[in-house]
């Protein structure tokens, strides 16, 4: 494993990227390969990916940044590159993006270990929720408000 230099924040990022279409583009076919591509291109940018998962219509990434970088930048080289090897490689039927929007959160030390279980465990845990439901619950949970979410209209419904 490529050895990540600076890295001295102990609390990790979470963020989930949704596709832009809301099908389910991310077949359980390729999705391994998207998640393998996803973390190795990570590490050529020296951005640390501790674990990587999803299901249909989303992705999970656990990782830490460098001090000197900020979330939405990993972000965006992550899903710029992704989405364009995506298209490159024809892995989906029609043109493959990542939605503009993105949740990222800060994990406790004390927290990694949940939360990488709940990255590792999309599929069974998406049995019976759908990815909007269960993001539509957190954000209430949380007490959140968001403005023009496209892919949760039961959020938009409560928002003036």
């Amino acid at each position: 494993m490529k050895r990540i230099k600076n890295v001295v924040r102990k609390d990790l990022d979470s963020c989930d990227l949704g596709n832009q279409a809301q099908g389910k583009n991310l077949t359980q076919k390729i999705r391994s390969v998207v998640f393998q591509h996803i973390y190795e291109n990570a590490l050529c940018k020296n951005i640390y990916i501790d674990c990587v998962g999803g299901y249909n219509d989303h992705v999970h990434c656990l990782f830490r940044i460098r001090n000197d970088q900020v979330v939405n930048e990993v972000l965006r080289l992550l899903k710029g590159e992704s989405s364009r090897w995506i298209n490159k490689t024809n892995l989906t039927r029609g043109k493959f993006e990542w939605q503009k929007e993105y949740l990222a959160l800060s994990v406790s030390e004390s927290q990694i270990d949940r939360v990488r279980m709940y990255i590792r465990n999309q599929e069974t845990h998406h049995g019976g929720k759908s990815s909007a439901d269960e993001y539509a619950q957190f954000i209430r949970r949380l007490g959140l408000r968001v403005k023009g979410l496209s892919h949760s209209p039961s959020i938009q419904k409560t928002q003036h």
